[in-house]
């Protein structure tokens, strides 16, 4: 996985895309998908120019994991309706982890909490717990020993990944798809 640390590069300079985009002449719509990894590229022009402007090397503009995620499958124990999610609901997550054209599926356990509404719906943290998730094939590989080496624009993707995932409860007869707000991994 390759990402763009535009970012990461603007904060620590305490720099925002209006001023570098009238400083280089590149497009604020340009700066804003790069800086959100929300490109399928980037130009050479475009590079050189950021790092020219940033005084930064294309190694530290853009970074390189040996790992691709995926999110496959979510899923939700428990009953939203009755306001049970205050005190956690159980949810599994299976994460598709490609490494080396190696696959590994990992499940994510945790717990759905409110964290309060949005729109008159309700608004949920996504609770991971690091010690409870494991590789499905290799039970004795747990996923902390892949966040632990994760920096942090590729550990942003991820949460993105698992906020955008519709998450769905079941129960009886009603069915519920709920809105996250945030990851926290624990």
């Amino acid at each position: 996985m390759i990402l763009c640390n535009l970012a990461v590069l603007l904060a620590e300079r305490k720099l925002k895309i209006t001023a570098v985009s009238q400083d280089t002449g590149l497009s604020r719509t340009t700066l804003t998908a790069l800086a959100s990894n929300a490109c399928q590229g980037v130009q050479f022009d475009t590079l050189n120019k950021l790092c020219k402007y940033l005084g930064a090397t294309p190694e530290q503009m853009l970074l390189f994991l040996p790992f691709d995620f995926e999110v496959k499958d979510a899923w939700l124990n428990g009953d939203f309706a009755d306001g049970g999610a205050s005190a956690g609901v159980p949810f599994a997550i299976d994460l598709h982890v490609v490494h080396n054209s190696s696959e590994e599926i990992f499940t994510l356990n945790g717990e759905a909490r409110c964290s309060g509404k949005s729109n008159l719906q309700t608004v949920f943290d996504l609770r991971i717990s690091l010690s409870a998730s494991f590789s499905k094939s290799r039970p004795d590989v747990s996923f902390s020993a892949i966040h632990a080496q994760l920096p942090r624009p590729f550990l942003s993707r991820l949460e993105s990944m698992l906020l955008a995932t519709g998450y769905e409860s079941s129960v009886g007869m009603s069915h519920v798809t709920i809105k996250t707000n945030r990851v926290i991994w624990m």
